[in-house]
């Protein structure tokens, strides 16, 4: 018999109530789960913008940004992030602790 754990019903839920391109990360080692996603904000007017590469663009605004589930006590998830620097990127990540 399969069993129904969390990324089951992560997936589901997100299936169901969030309509924006994700991807699940599973990292059994570090005891780790990363739901990252892309938000799309319209630009309709055409705003002229500067992006963090100095290019002036009025194109529509893109944003990445991820959550990260884990067991990890928050001080030995840190440790690890920079020993291991495939675990955090450089960008925002917020961080549930379960």
């Amino acid at each position: 018999m399969a069993t129904y754990g969390f990324l089951d019903v992560l997936q589901e839920e997100l299936d169901k109530n969030f309509p924006f391109d994700y991807e699940i990360s599973w990292d059994k080692r570090n005891h780790a789960v990363e739901v990252s996603f892309l938000l799309e904000a319209q630009n309709p007017a055409g705003v002229e913008m500067l992006d963090e590469d100095g290019e002036v663009s009025s194109d529509d605004i893109l944003f990445e940004e991820a959550v990260l589930f884990t067991t990890l006590p928050s001080q030995q998830l840190m440790q690890k992030s920079i020993s291991q620097s495939s675990l955090i990127c450089r960008r925002k990540v917020f961080l549930v602790n379960f």
